[in-house]
Parts: structure tokens; sequence; C-alpha cells
């Protein structure tokens, strides 16, 4: 029960490799979420041996008492942050 997914894109990238610097992923149910890190988390990417892919490492966490809405407004706050830096 996947909610929501955000990726961040790499801005200064142009390669296909480094497109997303991370990712975020909302899990409906605690225990879904908590099982998931568990699995995942250290875990090779996969893919074919020749794919860039396949020598990647997961690195997923279980953020307790985190919101969806605590990454919006750090991601906003960020925005206006380089608005006026500019």
């Amino acid at each position: 029960m996947i909610g929501r997914v955000y990726c961040a894109r790499n801005k200064n990238s142009k390669t296909i490799e480094n497109r997303y610097s991370e990712g975020w992923l909302e899990v409906k149910r605690k225990r879904i979420a908590k099982a998931l890190a568990a699995r995942f988390d250290n875990s090779p990417v996969g893919g074919k041996k020749r794919d860039y892919t396949s020598s990647v490492l997961w690195n997923i966490k279980y953020l307790s008492s985190f919101k969806w809405v605590h990454l919006m407004e750090q991601l906003q706050f960020e925005r206006t942050i380089s608005a006026h830096r500019m």
C-alpha cells in the first residue's frame, strides 16, 4: 500500500546514473513500512550485470512519527531560501 512517491532530481547531473539524488516513499501501513525497510535496507537494487544499477545498494530507513507534511514544509523552506540568495 504505497501512498506517495517523491524523487529529488539532481540538477547538476546530465547522466542517467545520477539523475536523482534521493527519494521518499510513503507507505500507508506502519507494519508494511517497517517490513519494507528491514527487507530492502543494504540490498542490491538489481538488474543485469552490465547495468549501472547492478552494484547500487538501497538505503532505506523507517522514520517514526514523520509525516509527509514535514517533507513538503522542508522542501518549500529550501526553495524560499535559495530564491532569497539569488
